[in-house]
């Protein structure tokens, strides 16, 4: 069952990288779509820290994007790092585009938007 994301305040720093609260977002999304297995790699590939978000952060860009972003993402469907609770098997996913959730097979491809924590 899909539902709509919920509103949380955001914030854009002086040098232009989209950062919330105490995180960093990549400058773009992964160009490709991906299993989950292989978002977590690709994350852990960029170093320093980069991981894919949470259920919680994913909802956090979407709500940034909606509000400042003026370019449309290359596709609606994200991964997030959070499992869902009855299967770990699965895994949310949010689309960025229309603020939707849901909840799918880690053996699913989606686009992946890598997160770090502000150091």
């Amino acid at each position: 069952m899909k539902s709509k994301l919920y509103k949380k305040e955001i914030y854009l720093n002086d040098n232009r990288r989209e950062e919330m609260g105490k995180l960093q977002w990549a400058k773009k999304p992964a160009d490709k779509k991906m299993t989950f297995d292989d978002a977590n790699n690709y994350c852990k590939s960029l170093g320093e820290g980069w991981r894919l978000p949470t259920f919680s952060e994913l909802q956090s860009i979407f709500n940034y994007k909606k509000e400042r972003l003026k370019k449309p993402l290359s596709s609606n469907w994200y991964w997030s790092s959070t499992n869902y609770v009855d299967f770990t098997s699965n895994a949310w996913i949010a689309d960025l585009i229309n603020g939707y959730v849901d909840v799918v097979n880690k053996c699913n491809i989606n686009y992946v938007w890598p997160v770090r924590d502000k150091t």
